[in-house]
């Protein structure tokens, strides 16, 4: 696009939030991406958008509640990845208050979560099975080969 431009009359639909995890997206990170092609196109052909269905990931975290709060705040379901997208877009060259205050919110939450990632806490190991899963290793996701004398 930097080379030879945006036709005229076209819309481009970024797939910027990642449908198909269950992780909290970096929104600095993404409204960075957005505010360079927003420097190449007008803001009016620039449309956010998750990159796939939302279908991928459970609805919504409001029935979370047995979960470790700080897992639950670096969660992104269908509901919140949605919320993400309305922040972004509200942050897209209009410098909303609201919307960077929710984008240094969200860099808060991502920060906590890189902090807290693989170091584990009293309630809940991030990266490692606990409880019953437990016993999950490696050989787990390995399939036993074909035996053709079944």
């Amino acid at each position: 696009m930097s080379r030879h431009g945006f036709p005229k009359g076209k819309t481009l639909g970024a797939g910027v939030i990642d449908g198909r995890n269950i992780w909290r997206s970096d929104l600095n990170a993404v409204a960075a991406l957005l505010g360079q092609l927003a420097e190449q196109i007008n803001a009016e052909q620039l449309i956010v958008q998750p990159s796939c269905s939302l279908l991928h990931v459970p609805v919504s975290l409001e029935a979370e509640h047995k979960l470790d709060r700080e897992l639950v705040h670096a969660l992104a379901f269908a509901d919140e990845k949605l919320d993400e997208i309305a922040v972004l877009t509200a942050a897209l060259g209009k410098h909303d208050p609201s919307a960077l205050a929710k984008l240094e919110q969200s860099a808060e939450a991502v920060a906590r979560f890189k902090q807290l990632s693989g170091k584990g806490t009293d309630s809940c190991r991030f990266g490692r099975p606990v409880g019953k899963g437990a016993t999950i290793t490696q050989r787990s996701f390995r399939r036993a080969p074909y035996n053709s004398a079944k």
